[in-house]
Order: structure tokens, then C-alpha cells, then sequence
């Protein structure tokens, strides 16, 4: 059967088409394999980072594309049309993580009640994150074997063990925490559950963060920006970090290094990205200084910032 695709070109994002693949049908399905029908997805600002960070996130290695170009992964819902999984029966509905295409191939794994892994992702070497607020939808990530997780306010403290034996990092976005209230009581009578999930997790916004930090759980830095949260505000985000528990000189090592660590794109070794920020004293000590620096580097060309930058 045909797949309609649309790529674009990795290094020029403004070229792109939609072209005709073959996907397999059911008889010719590898043992284990689903074959879905991509029915909706969101298309957002999160999408255009994914594509300008596909080679570093291994991100074009999710779905095959021809040579010079890669399939943009989108958050969107399909139907299991056909499958050779005794686990998963046709008509199952699936939400996660599909290509911008008509239908797509899985080779199911891990599968639970709640959820289940695409294998192909991790054979190509890329790692899988999610945004995740509650505890149930986190346990089905974890279940599913989820890389890293964005906000995580649900997590429990075996949740956060687990994290840390795995070596699942978290983006605690405590910025946009701040705001769980206000969708508490926006939400209000009208989807009541939710407004007590929200109102019962920004109560308890500190002692939460406090705990995954005590966990040991790797920490990444993030804000969430482009919807609630205006850009170049991870200075403030980071300044939560500390009134939370963390000293500045933690926070400045999970903000440059250990980040670039868990991304694979190396720190300071030969051949690693010249991305750095300049400073004429130690700001180790004082995060207020670490956002104020000389220069800022990207690919090793300085340049000189007009304002505090995050």
C-alpha cells in the first residue's frame, strides 16, 4: 500500500514536498509489526526544533526519508489498521509520536495495558522524550521505556528512583509549575479532576522539586518556551532551581556540561561544538553574574549580547 510522506530538506527547511512510499500490507508485515493510520497531529513551534536539532537528537534517523532530506516527528493519534502482534489487536487506538505521513510501520514492543515501544527508534540511536504531567502517564512512559521526561510534575519517589537507575533526565520547568494554579481555576468546575490534579501538584511544586533533586534525578534545564512562557527566560528558571535547594555551581554544571553530556554533542574535547559563554570573572558562585556574560559563542563566532541572556 502507499504512504503519503512529507519531508523536507534537513539542511534548508523551507524545501520541502510530499512524495509516495510503499508501506508493506498486512501479509507482507514483519512478525510483531503494526501497521497504523496516522488520523491527526499537531504541528507546532516544538516541531521546527526537533528538525533544526535532528542530527544532534538523531531525530531524521526516526523515519526513512531519501537522501538529504528526513520526516519531522509530530505528537499526533493513529489506527492500528493491521497487525502481526498477538498483543495488539486492528482497530487499537495509539497516541504518541508518529511521522508527518499517512501511515507508518511500528515494531511493537514493551507492550503493557498502557502503552507500548517502537523498537526502531532506539535501533537507529535516537532516545525518545515526552511532555508529561501526571503520575498515570508517566508510569506508562516509564513502562514504555521513555529517554527523558519534560515537566514531570507526577512523579513519585519511586518513580524517581527508577528515573535515576535508568538514567532518565528531567526538564522540571518549574516556571511553567508556577502557573498550575491559574489552569486550576480556569478549568474549574467544568473538568473538575484535572483542576484538583493541577491545584494539589502547584502546592506541592517545592517539595517536589526538592525531591527529585534529592533523588539524584539528572536535572536539564528548560522553560517550555513558546506558548505561556516567553523566550530567553531560563535565567529566571534556573534562579527557582536555587531558591529550591540547588547551589549555583550544581546549576551551572546541569546547564552546560552534564546537558551536553546527555545530548552527545561533548563538552570541552577536541571536536566538540565551540558553543560557550565568555565571562572576565568566575560566575560559578553567583547565578545572577552567570547570565550576564562578555560574549556569547555559537560554532566558535562571538558575539556580544545586548541584555542578560539565559
Amino acid at each position: 500500500m502507499q504512504s503519503n510522506d512529507f519531508i523536507v530538506a534537513r539542511q534548508d527547511l523551507e524545501t520541502c514536498r510530499t512524495i509516495s512510499t510503499e508501506r508493506p500490507d498486512r501479509d507482507a508485515l514483519p512478525s510483531d509489526a503494526l501497521l497504523v493510520k496516522v488520523d491527526r497531529f499537531a504541528f507546532t513551534a516544538n516541531n521546527i526544533t526537533y528538525a533544526l536539532l535532528g542530527e544532534q537528537l538523531k531525530y531524521w534517523q526516526l523515519f526513512p526519508a531519501p537522501d538529504g532530506f528526513g520526516i519531522i516527528p509530530v505528537w499526533g493519534f493513529g489506527d492500528v489498521i493491521a497487525s502481526r502482534n498477538p498483543a495488539v489487536a486492528e482497530g487499537e487506538r495509539l497516541f504518541g509520536y508518529f511521522p508527518m505521513a499517512t501511515h507508518l510501520c511500528i515494531e511493537a514492543a514493551d507492550i503493557s495495558k498502557r502503552s507500548l515501544r517502537d523498537a526502531a527508534a532506539h535501533q537507529a540511536g535516537a532516545r525518545v522524550t515526552a511532555h508529561a504531567f501526571s503520575h498515570k502517564a508517566i508510569a506508562g512512559l516509564l513502562d514504555a521505556g521513555i529517554d527523558c521526561i519534560e515537566h514531570g510534575s507526577g512523579i513519585d519517589s519511586d518513580q524517581a528512583q527508577e528515573c535515576v537507575r535508568r538514567g532518565i533526565p528531567v526538564t522540571p520547568t518549574l516556571l511553567q509549575v508556577e502557573l498550575f494554579n491559574q489552569f486550576a481555576a480556569q478549568a474549574g468546575k467544568k473538568y473538575p479532576v484535572y483542576a484538583a490534579t493541577m491545584q494539589q501538584m502547584w502546592e506541592q511544586r517545592r517539595e517536589h522539586f526538592a525531591m527529585l533533586h534529592q533523588s539524584g534525578v539528572q536535572l536539564l534545564p528548560g522553560t517550555d518556551s513558546g506558548g505561556y512562557q516567553p523566550h530567553g527566560e531560563l535565567g529566571r528558571e534556573l534562579s527557582l532551581w536555587e531558591r529550591g535547594g540547588v547551589s549555583p555551581h550544581q546549576i551551572i554544571d546541569f546547564a552546560t556540561w552534564r546537558a551536553r553530556d546527555y545530548l552527545g554533542i561533548g563538552a570541552l574535547e577536541p571536536g566538540a561544538r565551540a558553543d560557550y559563554l565568555r565571562y572576565s570573572s568566575n560566575p560559578a558562585g553567583d547565578l545572577a553574574r552567570a547570565t550576564k556574560p562578555e560574549k556569547v559563542a555559537l560554532l566558535g563566532q562571538e558575539f556580544s549580547p545586548a541584555v542578560a541572556v539565559s
